[in-house]
């Protein structure tokens, strides 16, 4: 990395939670590394460091970690990072979580895009009328408020957000997987040089 780089890696991570900067390995693992370098890089979804310390600070109670991490769940912390900056594929590269980020206004293809889906789904009422009917309910993640029919699940969230959990879900135990190999890799180069050094 150049300097430049570094220091804007250092300012996303100095970004953390505190539970979460605790609970990260002493070395930056090159997993992190890069999923921050790409996001810092010239594109239509390129971020600044604020805003991804922002972006993972926000979603590490939003997603829920914060209480995965009280109860002992979370596996691999560097594999949890890089879900957690993950781009969210609205159709919208300056959509962060349903606001613009650049003007905090709501997002114009959230919309759209939630439209889409209920259309696919069949007709259904608005959101607001969907909630104030009995047996009806509305999933509990900001950027769906997928109306629902009968008794609400317990997550509180509609069958797409679900499988879109579970999909983050494999991609934090892929990302696990990728951080136990590199981590394999360092402690082997370590032990090479160390049995260099005593020869």
């Amino acid at each position: 990395m150049t300097q430049v780089q570094a220091r804007a890696v250092r300012s996303v991570e100095e970004g953390y939670p505190p539970e979460l900067a605790g609970s990260m390995p002493a070395h930056r693992p090159k997993v992190v590394r890069n999923v921050i370098l790409s996001l810092l890089d010239a594109g239509p979804e390129q971020r600044t460091a604020q805003q991804l310390a922002r972006r993972i600070s926000r979603r590490w109670h939003a997603w829920g970690y914060a209480q995965k991490h009280r109860n002992g769940e979370i596996v691999s912390y560097p594999a949890v990072v890089s879900e957690l900056l993950r781009i969210n594929h609205c159709g919208n590269p300056r959509c962060e979580d349903g606001e613009d980020v650049d003007d905090g206004h709501p997002c114009q293809a959230c919309p759209e895009r939630h439209r889409i889906r209920r259309s696919r789904a069949g007709a259904v009422p608005a959101a607001r009328q969907v909630a104030e009917q009995p047996g009806r309910w509305d999933c509990v993640e900001p950027s769906c408020r997928r109306p629902g029919r009968g008794e609400g699940p317990p997550s509180g969230l509609c069958s797409q957000c679900l499988e879109g959990a579970a999909q983050a879900q494999r991609a934090v135990r892929r990302r696990a997987a990728e951080f136990a190999l590199e981590e394999d890799a360092l402690q082997r180069q370590a032990a090479r040089s160390h049995a260099q050094a005593r020869r």
